[in-house]
């Protein structure tokens, strides 16, 4: 008798969501807004649960990191530079050292630039994610350390 082989499915990769600290409010997630992923793929908020393929990031919540999105190789980037306020959040290729893309979860519940000014920032009235200049206690950059989804 041959032996049998069975094929299985690659595991999925597991994540983190990471929710704006609206207040007391955490039920607004970082998202792919459009579930697709490519160079350029809009970054936003959305309602968080429902298994949101685009609400799974993986990065480390101490020390400076990438934040890229779960099974994929795509990464958080602030655009050229990282360094001009309003330049909306999107998705583009995994690059290490990237300064762009090369971020730290501050102390103060920011997601950082390394060695950059630039903090992840909620566009005021919007569920847009864009860079901003890092201010201490600018509630529209505030966010939890996500939890696993």
């Amino acid at each position: 008798m041959a032996p049998s082989s069975t094929a299985s499915a690659a595991p999925t990769e597991k994540g983190y969501v990471i929710n704006w600290l609206n207040g007391n409010d955490l039920s607004q997630c970082l998202t792919v807004t459009n579930g697709q992923y490519y160079n350029g793929s809009p970054v936003g908020l959305a309602p968080c649960g429902s298994v949101n393929e685009g609400q799974r990031w993986v990065y480390h919540p101490s020390g400076v990191t990438s934040v890229r999105a779960a099974g994929q190789n795509y990464c958080l980037d602030f655009g050229d530079g990282g360094g001009y306020d309003g330049v909306p959040m999107k998705l583009w290729q995994c690059y290490p050292g990237l300064f762009q893309q090369t971020l730290y979860y501050t102390g103060t519940n920011h997601i950082a630039v390394y060695n950059g000014n630039q903090c992840l920032d909620v566009e005021a009235g919007t569920s847009n994610v864009q860079g901003w200049q890092c201010s201490g206690d600018d509630v529209h950059q505030l966010w939890q350390n996500g939890f696993p989804a």
